[in-house]
């Protein structure tokens, strides 16, 4: 019976103790053959950018104000890229965290390099260095509009997403490919490319131009770069084997993955499922697919069932008088607390659940779950 059960607060697989597992997205350009540079016709060029990349890739000079580092964009813009060319960047809309699937991630980010806020303008001089300013998202959103606004003024043409920027910038791409030769997506993430393979497939004259660190030579790739056959399942591998809002499985790359066996798990086909169809421009509502609010934003459900047996759990709990901090027997043994505890999850508790489910207001539709969860895979099996 015992083998029924995780026997463990959440599944190590897929979770460490603070969050879910991150697998190394790049490893995925293994799986894709890089094009000859040599090998693209046409003068006629037109070039989308990532906007988080060229936020970093312009490097600062020391006592400029904002509006002269804003100039020092139009310039690199100009001297890299010419006239044709546009310039995405993410979008950080203030009430969308409680909302999003990738509140997380971007949690995790902000806890690993933070900052103070600053309250700039044109004139301003930055007193701190290039990545702790942006390290801080307000200051990021507040440079970004300024940035923005100088660009458009020069005639560039700039777009900012809802949210994430990756699906905007392909759709930027698609959308003018009969205008030119051939259009450049030039980012360094590994999802600019993927989406362009299953979003754009066969189309000849795209390209995702990968650029490298410091002064190694960029890498270019086609939307028919990718090795193995089933294209059109790149992007259910790459939500699969992780991203921003899915789990990576420990011990297991994402080039494994191009060689799928066991059946996914209903609740990682859950998540996949609702990051595909973002991708594809369908919105769903994340607690209805593995999310669950918290009071720091959505986060992913860690598993369906208790962690043990009834019978187990109930032999577990405190003797704490206060506070439950790191004495406190359930917290030893990764379990929250329960009202078998003698601190009878007062308010002085602090080994409380986080997450308030709200089970009973989201409504039933036609897909749900439960009727998806064959779907993916079985796609894979006909193939």
């Amino acid at each position: 019976m015992f083998f029924t059960f995780e026997l463990s607060p959440f599944p190590l697989s897929l979770f460490t103790e603070e969050r879910m597992r991150k697998g190394t997205k790049s490893s995925l350009f293994s799986a894709f053959s890089p094009t000859k540079i040599d090998a693209v016709q046409g003068k006629n060029n037109f070039v989308v950018v990532d906007g988080g990349h060229v936020l970093h890739k312009v490097v600062w000079q020391r006592n400029m104000n904002f509006e002269n580092i804003a100039k020092s964009y139009l310039t690199y813009l100009q001297t890299h890229y010419g006239s044709n060319v546009a310039v995405v960047f993410d979008g950080y809309p203030s009430d969308v965290n409680g909302n999003s699937a990738k509140s997380a991630e971007r949690i995790r980010r902000a806890n690993l390099h933070s900052s103070h806020e600053i309250i700039f303008n044109e004139a301003t001089c930055p007193e701190t260095s290039q990545e702790q300013f942006l390290a801080n998202e307000r200051n990021k959103v507040r440079f970004i509009d300024l940035l923005k606004k100088f660009l458009q003024k020069a005639n560039v043409t700039v777009k900012q997403a809802v949210e994430d920027a990756d699906v905007l910038i392909v759709e930027t791409a698609v959308s003018v490919k009969s205008q030119y030769d051939n259009i450049f997506v030039v980012g360094e993430g590994i999802d600019l490319l993927v989406l362009l393979t299953g979003l754009a497939p066969m189309k000849e004259n795209l390209y995702f131009r990968k650029c490298g660190k410091g002064r190694k030579p960029y890498v270019l790739y086609s939307t028919t770069s990718f090795k193995y056959k089933f294209s059109r399942m790149i992007l259910y591998i790459h939500a699969f084997s992780g991203c921003d809002t899915s789990s990576a499985l420990f011990g297991h790359g994402k080039t494994k993955f191009c060689f799928l066996e066991k059946k996914p798990t209903p609740g990682k086909k859950c998540k996949s499922y609702l990051q595909i169809q973002k991708w594809l421009g369908h919105e769903k509502n994340p607690l209805e697919w593995g999310w669950v609010p918290t009071r720091f934003g959505l986060f992913q459900r860690k598993m369906e069932r208790d962690a043990a047996p009834e019978s187990l759990l109930k032999i577990i709990s405190c003797n704490c008088k206060k506070r439950c901090k790191n004495a406190c027997g359930c917290r030893k043994a990764g379990l929250i607390c329960s009202s078998l505890c003698t601190c009878s999850l007062g308010e002085a508790c602090e080994n409380v659940s986080d997450i308030s489910l709200l089970e009973d207001r989201i409504e039933d539709e036609d897909d749900t779950p439960s009727s998806i969860n064959n779907f993916i895979y079985e796609v894979i099996e006909d193939l």
